[in-house]
């Protein structure tokens, strides 16, 4: 698998970050443009830009059985200097966090938890469990 930290879709909103361009993550950045929250995702985008300067952020989307979003973050992190494929990247366990609220849909709950992150990456407890504490293999 090819990894690219920039999104090549013209028909989708700019937002490359530390994030891997993923389906999930598409969808967060187009229900953000649709709803005029796309500042404020872009904005914690930038924050996590300068606190984790060689991760890279994978997020996916899903409901659990009973109707809640889940959101679930993997970290990578790069083997060595120049990482173009999967294969050169320390891939971190999946971090899962569960909403409380049926009613969240599940974009809605990633796009919650990227702000989040992006809130003071210093001493945020969600960007420490996704990015520095996240455990290898």
């Amino acid at each position: 698998m090819y990894i690219s930290a920039v999104n090549n879709y013209s028909q989708h909103p700019q937002f490359k970050a530390k994030f891997l361009d993923t389906p999930a993550l598409r969808e967060v950045a187009k229900w953000s443009v649709k709803t005029g929250n796309f500042k404020k995702l872009n904005e914690a985008r930038k924050q996590i830009d300068y606190a984790a300067v060689k991760a890279r952020i994978h997020l996916d989307l899903a409901t659990n059985i009973e109707g809640y979003p889940i959101a679930i973050f993997k970290r990578y992190f790069p083997k060595k200097i120049d990482p173009v494929y999967e294969e050169d990247y320390i891939i971190s366990k999946p971090i899962v966090y569960v909403g409380k609220d049926k009613d969240v849909s599940a974009i809605e709950y990633g796009y919650r938890k990227i702000v989040q992150m992006g809130y003071y990456v210093t001493r945020n407890r969600l960007f420490k469990d996704i990015i520095i504490d996240a455990k290898n293999l």
